[in-house]
């Protein structure tokens, strides 16, 4: 398990930013931080638009999905996660 103390609070993507400006690559730019079943969603909908679900399957598993609100044409990303099953 890997334990980062003192981040809770704190802008996570400023932090990676400045981590990556101290060794040199302030040419690559942080613009969004997501968990994977979110990434498989979006690389999912990116290729397929009729795509529902991100799904990612280890010692648990996170599923992610779109709760569309059709009268304010908006959608929200939902996420959840079960984990440790691997006792």
């Amino acid at each position: 398990m890997i334990v980062i103390y003192h981040i809770q609070g704190n802008d996570i993507g400023e932090i990676l930013q400045n981590s990556l400006d101290s060794v040199g690559l302030s040419d690559l730019k942080v613009k969004y931080i997501v968990n994977d079943s979110v990434a498989c969603l979006f690389t999912g909908l990116a290729d397929r638009p009729n795509t529902r679900i991100g799904l990612i399957i280890g010692n648990g598993f996170n599923i992610s999905f779109l709760d569309k609100n059709e009268e304010k044409n908006t959608a929200t990303v939902i996420n959840t996660e079960l984990g440790k099953l691997d006792y």
